[in-house]
């Protein structure tokens, strides 16, 4: 079921002068936005009634995404907005911001009290009920159309969660169904209502704050009307946008796990703000957070996911915990995050041997472009130089062939994708980039010679972008590296964040900024060295493989505000290699699509998991309910059963180098040996190896 919670994404309280001065500032930025968009964007739209219907549109597909909240009678009173949303932030006003608000907070509030009078009757499951696709694809006509749906949602999230807690078939008697349902029903329906009450209370009692959260909608909605990629940009989401691409990050300095119905401390950083209070320990049982002075979050029975979500609202906020501890004390802790060096070894480059029939190849995973923002002139911290590094050491073991691993890589530094690519190709051209309102300028490696210049191979999906097209289109322009997976996901273009400030500019220094709000902004675009782009349609890869999760993944295209791209004139310095360099390699790996009876069936499985995933009315009876069930687990199995495979076509080593590590760092080893495992039965990798070691 898709989680109701994205449906309550605003609870907004308070309706005097405080709110309308929140509302007037981001009036203001709205305004602001809407300028430097203008005088900085790549592609600016025009602020016209088209705009605005965009803008409209894209507004209530965020704030409430399942149709719940709002009525058709509510719609009604906005609609006279939606041709008219740029008069209103070109005049600085909130008409709308403030109306939406209003009747949303009555919704919410209606919604909230719903809810506590449903948690105290137990609903029917033997009803021939159905949750249509006209109805969750449209408005409740009015709040009695409201209640019933919300009830309908409920219903399915409660009949979800009782099946996976009981072993119930569709083949059992009637009266051992009614048995287990009706033990069962009470705990599941107040597990589920207490989930949606807890994530309205999360959300109104979040360290933003209610009525800047509503705001922030508002501009983020509006500046994702230019392109996808555009964002508004509170201080504390700025920072954990280049946290992700960098080295740093501010944190309470302890790790979350899962243990039953509650979170509890994994472990502790050394020298971090939790270590340094003395007052947190691992095992401690977290039950309510709570931001400065807001109320206390029951978090007891959340998921880490949420108490995640939690945490990563504020940067500067003071949060209050009250832990359990394991002897049975509660004990309250202040903590504020601080800064701290990243030990994610999830993000970093990974490096292994696979050895079979007298062929080592070598494998490289890169999961995000990272980059050292501290340090960007020696960048010693980058992940082109860790992938260098780890090149060399796979070379000392004298491999015959690489691959880079590029699946699910969303990109990050673009320096550091052209460093990588320098990497494999002798000195040149790697990409070119068209500013706004600027000539196009090419970008080059200028390091003589390469790291590496073996056979190589690049896996790619449909999650791979931005900086992972810019490596695998260069690559395959200069005929260097076979691509093999799936068409990527089709961003080729380049942001900058600036201070929401119309006196900045892009390649300003920021140093000394006091600003509190950013603005992360398209302002080029990217090109292939041929003068075609992946921006849309992505990298076609060499080898194109079946996969079951292409089927769920939405790629740039699919975007309602997806920035057109034409073609330009092609660079006329870049000298390709020989392109029967690699003839052999991808005649082979296209006959192994073609001819191997995994992914004959793959295919197959494809087309089922697609109709799997077409939109369709939703049973609320419990028969028809187990009957479906029953059906999904049967190809579940079957989809469970391609996705992995052992291909006995090699072992898996570490290098000599990562060895040493592991024995001095015992407890890597573990998720060293969950590695391991999954190149050995990842059916991809069967295929590369089959491809690099054809010709030895």
């Amino acid at each position: 079921m898709r989680i109701f919670l994205t449906a309550i994404l605003f609870y907004v309280f308070g309706m005097g002068t405080a709110l309308a001065q929140v509302r007037d500032h981001y009036a203001i930025d709205a305004f602001l936005l809407t300028r430097m968009a203008e005088k900085f964007h790549v592609q600016p739209r025009p602020l016209d009634e088209n705009f605005s219907a965009l803008f409209f549109d894209h507004f209530f597909k965020t704030a409430d995404e399942e149709k719940l909240v709002f009525t058709m009678d509510d719609m009604v009173r906005l609609y006279p907005y939606r041709n008219k949303m740029v008069e209103e932030i070109r005049a600085q006003q909130n008409n709308f911001l403030k109306l939406v608000t209003g009747i949303y907070e009555q919704r919410i509030r209606r919604i909230d009290s719903l809810l506590l009078a449903l948690q105290q009757q137990p609903f029917n499951f033997t009803t021939d009920e159905k949750l249509t696709v006209a109805e969750d694809s449209a408005y409740p006509a009015n709040t009695i159309a409201q209640q019933q749906k919300l009830v309908k949602f409920l219903k399915n999230a409660i009949l979800e969660y009782m099946i996976e807690h009981a072993d119930m078939s569709s083949t059992m008697p009637s009266a051992r169904q009614k048995k287990i349902t009706d033990s069962l029903e009470p705990e599941a329906r107040k597990k589920t209502i207490t989930a949606f009450q807890r994530g309205i209370k999360r959300l109104t009692q979040g360290a933003k704050g209610i009525p800047a959260s509503m705001g922030s909608l508002y501009c983020q909605s509006l500046i994702s009307t230019f392109d996808p990629h555009s964002s508004y940009l509170p201080k504390s989401e700025k920072e954990n946008f280049e946290n992700h691409l960098g080295q740093k990050s501010m944190r309470f300095g302890f790790s979350l796990e899962q243990e039953g119905e509650g979170i509890t401390v994994h472990d502790l950083k050394p020298g971090s703000a939790a270590f340094k209070s003395g007052q947190i320990n691992q095992g401690d049982k977290i039950v309510t957070v709570q931001w400065d002075d807001k109320e206390p979050i029951d978090v007891s029975e959340a998921t880490v996911e949420e108490l995640s979500a939690i945490f990563d609202q504020s940067n500067y906020g003071k949060m209050t915990l009250t832990v359990k501890k394991t002897d049975g004390v509660t004990r309250k802790v202040e903590l504020q995050k601080e800064i701290m060096e990243s030990d994610d070894d999830e993000n970093r480059v990974r490096s292994f041997l696979l050895k079979g029939s007298g062929y080592t190849m070598g494998y490289l995973s890169l999961p995000a472009f990272y980059t050292d923002w501290d340090n960007q002139q020696n960048n010693i911290k980058g992940c082109a130089n860790d992938v260098a590094k780890e090149i060399i050491r796979l070379k000392k073991e004298n491999i015959n062939g690489l691959v880079l691993d590029l699946r699910y890589n969303g990109g990050g530094s673009m320096q550091e994708a052209v460093e990588l690519a320098g990497i494999f190709i002798d000195a040149g051209p790697v990409a070119q980039i068209a500013p706004s309102g600027g000539k196009v300028y090419t970008l080059k490696d200028v390091n003589r010679g390469t790291i590496y210049d073996g056979p190589l191979l690049l896996l790619v999906n449909g999650a791979s972008a931005s900086a992972s097209e810019l490596v695998a289109g260069t690559l395959q322009d200069y005929h260097r590296a076979v691509i093999m997976g799936t068409p990527t996901y089709g961003k080729a273009t380049g942001q900058v964040i600036l201070p929401l400030d119309t006196l900045t500019k892009p390649g300003a220094s920021q140093q000394g900024s006091t600003a509190q709000t950013f603005l992360k902004l398209t302002i080029e675009k990217l090109y292939r060295i041929t003068g075609a782009t992946a921006q849309g349609d992505g990298v076609i890869p060499d080898i194109q493989l079946p996969d079951l999760a292409e089927v769920m993944m939405k790629h740039e295209s699919t975007q309602p505000t997806v920035l057109l791209a034409p073609r330009i004139e092609a660079n006329r310095f870049y000298t390709p290699y020989a392109a029967d360099s690699l003839s052999f390699f991808v005649y082979k790996g296209r006959s192994i699509a073609d001819t191997s009876a995994w992914y004959s069936n793959m295919k197959k499985n494809t087309v089922l998991m697609k109709d799997l995933e077409q939109k369709k009315d939703i049973s609320l009876q419990l028969q028809q309910v187990l009957q479906r069930k029953a059906k999904e687990e049967v190809l579940e199995k079957q989809f469970d059963a391609m996705e992995h495979g052992v291909t006995n076509l090699f072992t898996v080593q570490n290098p000599q180098t990562e060895e040493q590590k592991l024995k001095l760092l015992p407890g890597l080893r573990i998720m060293n040996e969950k590695w391991k495992l999954s190149l050995l039965t990842d059916p991809w990798i069967g295929t590369a190896f089959q491809v690099l070691s054809s010709k030895k």
